[in-house]
């Protein structure tokens, strides 16, 4: 069952991204370096506001439904609520904010708010998808998430077939990650969850583990991400652009550890006498496996850049290579990070992410001046070298003592 779920996590994965990477061709295609910057910076604008507002309750969802299938109900409405009024809150009076200091001169207001409308929604559709992994539902999950890819490709080229604005990408995104999340409020209808009060009982349940979730995650999205902010605040939309085209291509290599990790989770919570050896295992043959990835990667960078978004991309081939060795020691982290999520995340974890946080702003601060955006893609792999330092090193410790105990060290 283990393996059968993580070839076909994998295999979805896999056309999720090729999907992604067709979405992205269009929309650079379409918009230019310049356009497709704003388009990628409105989008990472909602996904922090998601980071903010979904207080940790991603992992945690996942995590107790693993143990109690029967908190389904109530950790499915406490979902919609966060996302509706957490969420939708939090982008409201963040758009609301950007607009009125102009942080960001010549993004445009509309920008702003159909990137407040698309933060709620796609926080369900996270939530409400790591719903399913709590269940083991791999296959619906599977299906869900090839579903939404292909339902926001379609309106993406019925976007660009009516004049392909910057607007019109960012409305059909909204609209397929809408129309997504009310086809999996369905399927977990189906599944039992037909409660719309909000459940105290469940929230406070996993409040304490939804808050370590929450605060090593946003760390995590800010390690990942949060250049990006500070590139847009130093350079032009276009070298947003070309960032954005080699951060797509970066994010394709982590397809098989991430498919992998997704899997191993459950697992993991499940398996307690095996976790450690089982993450060792997972992670030799990942780390093999990815390093042969990353040398194909290096050799086809340039010529697949070229052929599907066009030479005037070309620049981002060079981002590329800087943010390489960072996707790969990501992909190692993910594995890792599965281990320390079943034993409850230790507390070390958080100073860990926040380490590689400052790390990641020091880099920035010298970097990018000089570099501008490889001088971000510098900063980001040198972060995610460190991250990956530190959280092995971490793993290593507790589970040579859940070992030498003869059991896990919840």
């Amino acid at each position: 069952m283990y393996l059968r779920n993580v070839i076909t996590t994998v295999t979805t994965r896999f056309a999720v991204v090729l999907l992604g990477v067709a979405t992205s061709i269009l929309t650079a295609r379409m918009l230019g370096p310049e356009g497709r910057g704003d388009y990628y910076f409105v989008l990472t604008f909602a996904a922090l506001v998601s980071q903010f507002s979904n207080l940790g309750f991603h992992s945690s969802n996942t995590f107790f439904l693993a143990k109690d299938p029967s908190l389904l109900s109530g950790l499915t409405a406490n979902s919609l609520w966060l996302s509706v009024l957490l969420g939708g809150g939090l982008a409201v009076l963040g758009a609301a904010f950007l607009i009125w200091s102009q942080w960001y001169p010549g993004v445009a207001v509309e920008f702003y708010w159909l990137g407040a409308v698309f933060a709620p929604v796609s926080l369900f559709f996270m939530l409400g998808s790591n719903i399913l992994v709590g269940l083991n539902k791999m296959r619906p999950y599977n299906l869900l998430q090839l579903g939404n890819a292909a339902l926001h490709f379609g309106l993406i080229v019925v976007a660009g077939a009516l004049g392909g604005h910057v607007q019109a990408f960012l409305i059909t995104t909204v609209l397929g990650f809408f129309l997504s999340s009310i086809v999996l409020a369905l399927i977990l209808r189906r599944y039992g969850a037909r409660q719309l009060q909000f459940d105290k009982d469940a929230f406070y349940s996993s409040v304490k583990y939804a808050f370590k979730a929450y605060a090593i995650c946003l760390l995590g999205f800010l390690v990942l991400r949060g250049s990006i902010f500070i590139l847009k605040r130093s350079t032009t939309s276009l070298e947003i652009g070309y960032y954005s085209v080699a951060a797509q291509v970066a994010d394709g290599i982590g397809i098989f550890p991430q498919g992998v990790a997704l899997v191993l989770f459950p697992n993991l919570l499940q398996n307690h006498s095996g976790r450690w050896q089982q993450t060792l295992k997972s992670l030799g043959v990942i780390a093999f496996l990815l390093a042969l990835i990353c040398g194909l990667a290096v050799v086809l960078a340039q010529p697949v850049i070229t052929i599907l978004f066009g030479p005037k991309y070309l620049p981002a081939v060079p981002i590329f290579y800087w943010l390489l060795p960072g996707a790969y020691f990501l992909g190692l982290s993910a594995i890792v990070s599965q281990y320390l999520a079943a034993i409850g995340m230790p507390k070390e974890l958080l100073a860990v992410w926040l380490l590689a946080f400052c790390l990641l702003l020091a880099g920035c601060w010298l970097w990018i001046p000089g570099y501008s955006a490889v001088g971000a893609a510098m900063a980001s792999s040198s972060a995610h070298f460190v991250l990956f330092a530190m959280v092995l090193a971490l793993a290593f410790k507790h589970g040579r003592h859940s070992v030498l105990r003869g059991q896990v060290p919840c």
